[in-house]
């Protein structure tokens, strides 16, 4: 609601210190895998769908900039195209100096699906941790007992309760798919 005239052309603005990615560009993330397909990717995500629910997301989430996300695997439009097999995906972000932030926190939408065509249970999760130089923590384990499938779930974390805060922090973002198989979709943004 600011006004610019010719008597008033100035604006300021601070911004908070911080770092933010919405996938538009490409920071540097990793990808590690002992999977077999279904790996972590970065793009506009391609839904799918299993039994009549939402699998792997549509779209990204609709308050970024961008129409990119990561999401595991992201080739066709059946399940089992992008279903996360036999083994662990995980991202990695690029390192961050994050001690001179005061208390930062981490903050992002996570999407995870978990399903099964037989009746056995499903033992698959999502892990988010956070690695300061020294100790990887876990912030959240997402198992189907705990989250709701088919949307983004926005999460926020204060880090100095999980950890210290350094100057060489990095997130991790692991979805598994354990044995026996079932189908296991994840997606961050």
């Amino acid at each position: 609601n600011v006004v610019i005239s010719p008597t008033n052309n100035t604006f300021t603005a601070t911004l908070q210190k911080g770092f933010y990615d919405d996938f538009s560009l490409d920071f540097n993330w990793t990808i590690a895998n002992t999977a077999s397909k279904g790996l972590w990717e970065r793009g506009e995500p391609l839904g799918t769908d299993f039994n009549g629910d939402q699998a792997n997301p549509e779209t990204d989430v609709n308050s970024d900039c961008s129409d990119k996300a990561y999401v595991t695997g992201n080739t066709g439009t059946s399940f089992s195209d992008d279903d996360l097999d036999n083994g662990i995906t995980q991202l990695i972000s690029p390192m961050m100096n994050l001690a001179a932030l005061g208390e930062p926190h981490l903050t992002y939408y996570s999407w995870f699906y978990n399903a099964s065509a037989q009746a056995q249970d499903m033992n698959d999760n999502m892990r988010v941790r956070v690695f300061n130089g020294v100790t990887t923590v876990d912030l959240e384990n997402i198992t189907i007992a705990n989250t709701t499938q088919s949307q983004w779930l926005s999460k926020s974390f204060k880090l100095s309760d999980f950890t210290a805060v350094t100057t060489t922090m990095q997130f991790i973002f692991e979805a598994n798919d354990a044995s026996p198989g079932h189908i296991v979709e994840a997606g961050i943004d």
